[in-house]
């Protein structure tokens, strides 16, 4: 047990305050520790000078000074005016952390908004179409009905959408323009099919 501790129940114990449970472990501790013993000494010695001391005359003039600067100090101290100034207090740091709060917000705004740009779209048809050819990649055959099946979807919808029957989507430069690569090569593929050798 640190002495520490001790000492404060040593003088539990002179002011009659100890309680009864904790009186055995002191007197074990006391039977241990010298500097504690000393201490307990010391403390007794304290006390019974103190009974002996006289009390001191307090002359009315002083007790009228006294009481006179405590009524001072109760009205100056009037629970408004106390409150008046924590409340300046507390506007004193606002106005101190104000500042560093608007550049820590402000600093992770700008710090967020340089990251990744956000996505428009949702629903990507180009990753559709790039998991699908991924997955159709060894099998020729399913590959080149999934390309038919593509391109005949698409000159439905866009035949239905024409306005007369003598427009075709193949006559709008567009079209082919938009045209990669790839789609160039299966629109070839399915031409040489159509031609006769």
């Amino acid at each position: 047990m640190k002495c520490e501790k001790i000492e404060r129940w040593i003088s539990d114990d002179l002011d009659g305050a100890l309680m009864p449970g904790k009186r055995p472990r002191l007197e074990a501790h006391l039977s241990a520790c010298p500097a504690c013993r000393e201490y307990r000494k010391k403390a007794r010695r304290i006390q019974a000078a103190s009974v002996r001391l006289e009390e001191p005359e307090v002359s009315p003039e002083s007790l009228e000074a006294l009481s006179a600067e405590i009524r001072r100090k109760l009205r100056l101290e009037r629970p408004g005016e106390r409150a008046g100034r924590s409340l300046t207090l507390i506007w004193r740091w606002a106005r101190l952390a104000g500042p560093a709060v608007l550049a820590l917000v402000l600093g992770v705004v700008i710090l967020r908004g340089r990251g990744e740009a956000p996505q428009d779209d949702v629903f990507s048809l180009e990753g559709c179409f790039d998991r699908v050819a991924r997955e159709i990649a060894g099998d020729d055959d399913l590959a080149a009905g999934f390309s038919r099946f593509i391109s005949d979807s698409l000159v439905e919808e866009r035949e239905a959408s024409l306005p007369s029957g003598d427009v075709y989507i193949w006559n709008e430069p567009y079209f082919w323009e938009c045209l990669g690569d790839d789609e160039l090569r299966l629109v070839e593929e399915e031409i040489k099919k159509e031609i006769p050798s």
